[in-house]
């Protein structure tokens, strides 16, 4: 008892010798606690049908209306569930359309630059066409703005399905539907989301090899695969679910590269 009676004769005496330096104190501990309040409240807020209807109108409101998302629940932001997100352009329209959409992810992990993805799944993808460069007054155009995400993370979806893919002839050479069962690995988002790298990479002829790349791959995929292509008769090209192993490493479209190099692995695992 007369030990705590002394301590607080002590603290009293501190506080009254440097009163600013309290005031700095309770300043401080006034403010972070004032901060965990808000934060406790804007985490609940975004969690209620309200909540997420506002986070959808502010993408839809912030990106000029190019992206919509429909039909946002689940618990924001590490396990969603989203019912359509439409990408458009003004001068083309509607360019991607995902349908019924289940995420998994860690957003601790975009502290490192990772992108973490426990379990992609989307019913129907549909890449009608590749959105057009933007155009300024002298004619050009910065890297950046042909890149739909300019931040270098690195990409681990443990579980990608998506029931449906498909990619318009517009995009592609053909038009092009497939079905993914897997897991992708990808080493820059930004360069796999550069427009000018997306169109080489559909326009230039695949170069197969059975080797591993000489050099870290953009992209790896791992698991099951199945799709149909259309020929030119109207006809298609058909395969069934198949284990895939393969990795590909893009071409450079400011070199003019006319291949893509693709190299396959053995089994369904990376």
């Amino acid at each position: 008892m007369l030990v705590e009676q002394e301590t607080a004769i002590k603290s009293q005496k501190w506080r009254q010798k440097h009163p600013s330096w309290w005031c700095l104190i309770i300043g401080l501990v006034a403010f972070f606690i004032m901060f965990i309040i808000l934060m406790g409240g804007l985490f609940a807020f975004v969690n209620t049908s309200i909540g997420k209807n506002y986070i959808a109108a502010q993408i839809k409101a912030h990106t000029h209306d190019h992206i919509e998302i429909q039909g946002l629940t689940g618990f924001f932001p590490s396990h969603l569930n989203i019912a359509e997100i439409q990408f458009k352009n003004d001068d083309v329209g509607v360019w991607l359309d995902i349908k019924q959409v289940q995420l998994n992810w860690s957003p601790l992990a975009l502290l490192k630059g990772n992108l973490t993805v426990q379990s992609l799944i989307a019913k129907e993808v549909n890449f009608e066409a590749l959105p057009p460069k933007k155009v300024q007054e002298q004619g050009n155009v910065s890297k950046s703005e042909r890149r739909l995400v300019n931040m270098p993370l690195t990409v681990d979806i443990q579980h990608l399905q998506i029931d449906q893919l498909f990619i318009s002839d517009k995009v592609a050479k053909r038009n092009i539907y497939i079905a993914v069962d897997g897991q992708v690995k990808i080493r820059n988002l930004s360069q796999m989301m550069d427009l000018d790298t997306l169109k080489a990479a559909f326009m230039t002829k695949p170069k197969f090899r059975l080797f591993g790349p000489d050099k870290p791959a953009d992209f790896q995929f791992g698991g099951k695969i199945s799709g149909s292509m259309e020929r030119k008769d109207g006809g298609d090209y058909s395969a069934s679910l198949v284990p895939l192993h393969f990795s590909v490493i893009l071409p450079q479209a400011d070199q003019n590269s006319d291949k893509i190099h693709i190299y396959l692995g053995l089994g369904d695992k990376l």
